[in-house]
């Protein structure tokens, strides 16, 4: 009935802690029905969705990409520069 969503707190070659869950904007969950689920942000880097026993489930989420250097995302006109490390929860 719950499911646990996580996102690194570290990037591989930059052994330190980084909040990259501070770019997470807009989190929604939906079931397979294109209902709307409950969730929370249990830590800093978690969040726990309650998933009423669906089999699949949609997670959609903006990430605010605006960091240029050799580990972070940047997403402008000119340039796309995504890390999955740092925007892909798991």
């Amino acid at each position: 009935n719950e499911l646990e969503l996580i996102l690194p707190y570290w990037r591989p070659g930059k052994y330190e802690k980084a909040c990259f869950s501070k770019n997470i904007q807009r989190f929604i969950v939906i079931d397979d029905n294109n209902e709307v689920l409950n969730h929370a942000k249990t830590k800093s880097n978690i969040w726990t969705i309650q998933t009423k026993n669906n089999s699949s489930l949609s997670i959609k989420y903006l990430y605010y990409a605006n960091k240029m250097d050799a580990g972070n995302s940047v997403v402008n006109e000119e340039l796309l520069y995504i890390n999955f490390i740092n925007c892909s929860i798991r």
